[in-house]
């Protein structure tokens, strides 16, 4: 199951506050669920996931949370009947948009969140019913006449048996209808390097990349089987924190990115430019007429 809310102002005045969207609100009630009763078959509902990009050693690892808590009180919890989740990015800074909710009863279902900037979710637990509401995150904004947005994109899998089994159905249904092709083909995961980390220096390390310092990156990476040869965030004016501006930095690229894109051609690797749509700083308006940004 998939959905996408829309909200548009088909009126003549703004609209009032939008804040709290909410585009997911699902409910499972499992009897064998029930805490408390002196059930010896009480179990709690197990919530499957896997942390984001946090910059730690464990960014991607898999987790469990059993909601009710019956081992404790984790720090993401309130109380053990609630579990707080979400990201700041639409992968990064905590958790991957991905969670599989199983049910005592060897079935279960996938929630996916898709938005390209912050989301969050609670799950909670009241008896033998589960909550799990999923949504944008600090939303507070009105539409003028004639603004129409989108929300997130919600998808659900419902699968029975054993739990990876459910996840390996996602990934299934994932390759076959959602990521795109490459070429005409379906992708498969390529050897890559990201440039704004393959040269180091001091200070500002993202913005120092330019055409003099990754030309030379070139021919050692192809020798090593690289595949997709990736500029990172700086290639523009200022810092790498200057969101939305895209245009290149003529400083840093005077010739553009021919010198880059050329030899990467005739070495059969393709050629990526970095670049963030979900993400625009409070003094660089996005640059849509190639203005460029003040910083």
């Amino acid at each position: 199951m998939e959905w996408v809310l829309w909200f548009e102002n088909q009126g003549k005045e703004d609209t009032p506050i939008l804040q709290n969207i909410q585009d997911l609100d699902l409910h499972l009630n499992e009897p064998f669920a029930v805490p408390g009763k002196g059930n010896r078959n009480q179990q709690p509902y197990i919530v499957h996931g896997a942390y984001g990009g946090r910059y730690k050693r464990d960014d991607w690892w898999p987790f469990l949370r059993y909601v009710p808590s019956t081992v404790g009180v984790y720090p993401e919890y309130e109380d053990g009947r609630k579990l707080e989740l979400g990201g700041a990015y639409p992968s990064s800074r905590r958790d991957l948009p991905f969670f599989n909710i199983e049910t005592p009863k060897s079935r279960g279902v996938i929630v996916s969140v898709g938005w390209t900037g912050s989301w969050a979710g609670q799950i909670t637990v009241d008896d033998s019913e589960l909550t799990a509401r999923f949504g944008l995150k600090e939303t507070h904004f009105a539409l003028h006449p004639g603004d129409r947005v989108r929300t997130t994109r919600i998808l659900l899998l419902f699968w029975e048996g054993r739990r990876l089994h459910g996840q390996n159905m996602l990934r299934q249904l994932l390759h076959r209808h959602y990521i795109p092709k490459l070429k005409g083909e379906p992708q498969k995961p390529l050897v890559s390097v990201n440039t704004g980390f393959a040269y180091h220096g001091d200070g500002d390390f993202l913005s120092q990349a330019n055409e003099k310092n990754l030309s030379p990156l070139i021919q050692p990476f192809a020798q090593l089987g690289t595949e997709v040869f990736v500029v990172d965030a700086g290639w523009y004016p200022g810092s790498e924190q200057m969101f939305g501006n895209w245009t290149y930095s003529k400083e840093r690229y005077p010739r553009g990115f021919v010198p880059l894109s050329r030899p990467l051609k005739a070495a059969n690797i393709d050629f990526g430019l970095w670049f963030a749509p979900e993400v625009v700083s409070h003094s660089c308006p996005v640059n849509l007429q190639g203005a460029g940004c003040k910083y």
